[in-house]
């Protein structure tokens, strides 16, 4: 379909309509993804500092393997425990993205839906959207290797192969990230093998890029305005608590100006949540129906 006759309006009008009735279900969407996912591997001064001497350089770290060492088993421990229980909220965060993807599709057919049963479905769909998501990933073991090897080369040639597969990498995982949900509603909604999902999601993009890459355009463009609009509004909820909390500090001190800041805090917290899970929704809702629309 092309880009110009592509309802864009009509489907988020359409998704909003769900999203405002369907408010039990953001408790499953404030833990699934929202269709993108960026990384940060921008250095801050520290970690330069620690790469180019001065406090915390290499040398200092050195100096401290020994009590580093002593500690071996207490930081592995750690390690291991971090690693875990980020391991359990990915495997959760692919159930929720299943259960919502379940959900919308029991939505737009006039299913009542149950929650628990979406719950259920999603968690028996983490094995297959999980083996597709390792299938997705393999390519970018073979891209580092070659930045590493051509970083190792040096030269013009090694720096030529690091940049080329760099940049191959970049593409590729750009590609990746826009294939994603158009692979899992192969997947979830019409029941398809990893392997099946995943071929028939690049069949889609690629037979519609455009409309694909402008639905991404659109999420990227509605996040950043719903971001700016949530800190502008959080800062003017702010100014009650702060208000109460400078009147009360005057008659109880610094207690005063505590129990205003937890409420406050409290107040933010609820509100952050609610609104991850109606956004989750909101735009896993949204690519689904760009999905129905370009997968015919």
């Amino acid at each position: 379909m092309h880009v110009n006759d592509f309802p864009f309006g009509e489907l988020l009008k359409k998704t909003w309509g769900w999203t405002y009735k369907n408010k039990i279900l953001w408790i499953i969407a404030l833990f699934a993804g929202s269709g993108g996912y960026f990384l940060n591997f921008i250095p801050n001064g520290d970690d330069m500092n620690s790469l180019t001497g001065g406090e915390g350089s290499v040398a200092t770290a050195l100096e401290n393997t020994k009590a580093i060492g002593s500690d071996a088993p207490f930081i592995l421990f750690a390690i291991l425990a971090i690693l875990a229980l980020v391991a359990v909220f990915y495997l959760i965060g692919l159930a929720a993205r299943a259960a919502i993807i379940s959900g919308v599709g029991e939505i737009n057919s006039g299913k009542k839906y149950r929650f628990w049963k979406l719950v259920g479905g999603g968690f028996k769909k983490v094995p297959r959207i999980l083996l597709m998501g390792i299938i997705m990933g393999l390519p970018n073991i073979l891209f580092l290797l070659l930045m590493v090897f051509g970083g190792w080369l040096g030269a013009w040639y090694g720096i030529t192969l690091l940049s080329v597969s760099g940049l191959a990498f970049l593409l590729y995982n750009i590609y990746i990230t826009i294939l994603r949900h158009y692979s899992y509603c192969e997947a979830i909604l019409k029941e398809k093998t990893s392997w099946d999902a995943i071929t028939s999601g690049v069949k889609i993009v690629n037979k519609n890029f455009w409309v694909v890459v402008v639905t991404a355009l659109i999420q990227i463009g509605l996040s950043m305005g719903i971001g700016i609009g949530t800190f502008i509004a959080l800062l003017i909820m702010a100014v009650p608590f702060v208000v109460l909390g400078a009147i009360m500090a005057l008659g109880l001190g610094a207690l005063g100006m505590l129990i205003p800041a937890i409420l406050g805090g409290l107040t933010f917290v609820v509100l952050i949540m609610a609104l991850k899970g109606g956004i989750n929704f909101f735009f896993n809702g949204f690519l689904t129906n760009v999905y129905w629309k370009i997968e015919k």
